[in-house]
């Protein structure tokens, strides 16, 4: 099993999926918002849903720049981000997304499975005894 260099990439990796789990979740309301606005015609409702939508945009450039820099130990493809890379043949998805099951991993399992290289990572920092 794998570990991760730095403290700050370990951080980095539970705030990207603290980050998509955040994106998820928000759209539900924010589709909600805008439906009831618009059946409505309530004016107030659809501004509303407006600035949620604008709120998960600045989350989802702010995820894909944090992200952009997360790579795998072994693979250095980042996994929290969707490649035109093969995946490997036993990896496994959650609402079809296998991103979602990543984050999943990191933040309740403490440790994830890379979808490009199928290779176990923890959550913890590699050790630098010599």
């Amino acid at each position: 099993m794998h570990r991760l260099p730095t403290k700050s990439a370990l951080w980095r990796y539970r705030l990207a999926s603290c980050l998509l789990f955040f994106l998820i979740i928000g759209l539900f309301p924010a589709v909600g918002v805008l439906v009831y606005g618009v059946i409505t015609r309530d004016i107030p409702c659809i501004t509303i849903s407006g600035y949620i939508f604008g709120g998960l945009i600045l989350l989802l450039l702010f995820n894909f720049i944090l992200t952009s820099k997360l790579r795998c130990p072994l693979c250095l493809v980042s996994p929290l981000q969707n490649r035109g890379c093969s995946k490997h043949r036993d990896v496994q998805r959650i609402f079809g997304s296998h991103r979602l099951k990543v984050a999943k991993s990191i933040l309740v399992e403490g440790h994830f499975s890379c979808p490009y290289c199928g290779e176990m990572t923890a959550m913890e920092i590699r050790s630098t005894n010599r």
